[in-house]
C-alpha cells in the first residue's frame, strides 16, 4: 500500500456539528511504480479528527487526471 498525504488546516469555521474549509491545494503531480493510472486503481481521502478517522471518500484515480 502506498501513502501520499496532503494535510489541510483547521477548519476556517466551526459551528456545533458543521465545519467548513474553503481551502485550495497547489497542483501536485504524484508519480509511483504505476505504468497507468488505471494500474494505481482507487484515491481515499480521510477526514480525519487527529489520528481518528471520522470518514472517507472513495474515486478512481483516473478521476484526478487533468
Amino acid at each position: 500500500m502506498n501513502e501520499f498525504k496532503i494535510e489541510s488546516k483547521k477548519a476556517i469555521e466551526q459551528k456545533g456539528n458543521y465545519n467548513r474549509w474553503s481551502e485550495r491545494f497547489e497542483t501536485v503531480t504524484f508519480k509511483g511504480p504505476y505504468k497507468s493510472v488505471e494500474e494505481l486503481g482507487n484515491v481515499y481521502i480521510y477526514l480525519m479528527d487527529g489520528d481518528d478517522a471520522i470518514c472517507y471518500w472513495k474515486g478512481k484515480a483516473s478521476d484526478f487526471e487533468e
